[in-house]
């Protein structure tokens, strides 16, 4: 999994929740996106993959209440780093003006 495909992932999700009309009230937006390896064989800790045994997701939400926004989004993978993190929400806050 790339920067990338973890930035655009969670571009998707604002995009799709974010409307240019303001309404009152709490709104809600949710989204899921495939990030499993399309690239084989990979070399993982504990030897070589040949595939996807389990799909590996981002699944986000996003809220927007008038006054503010706030948007989680979660991982299914370990060991991406700060950096990684700090880029895609860069990206994100850059494609979508959400900061």
């Amino acid at each position: 999994m790339n920067r990338l495909t973890l930035a655009l992932a969670i571009s998707l999700f604002a995009v799709l929740s974010y409307s240019q009309e303001k309404t009152p009230g709490l709104r809600v937006g949710t989204a899921a996106v495939d990030i499993s390896p399309d690239f084989f064989p990979m070399q993982l800790r504990s030897g070589p993959s040949k595939y996807v045994h389990d799909p590996l997701h981002v699944r986000a939400i996003a809220f927007e209440n008038g006054e503010g926004r706030a948007a989680i989004a979660l991982m299914d993978a370990i060991g991406v780093g700060r950096e990684m993190c700090d880029e895609a929400k860069a990206i994100v806050a850059e494609k979508t003006g959400w900061k």
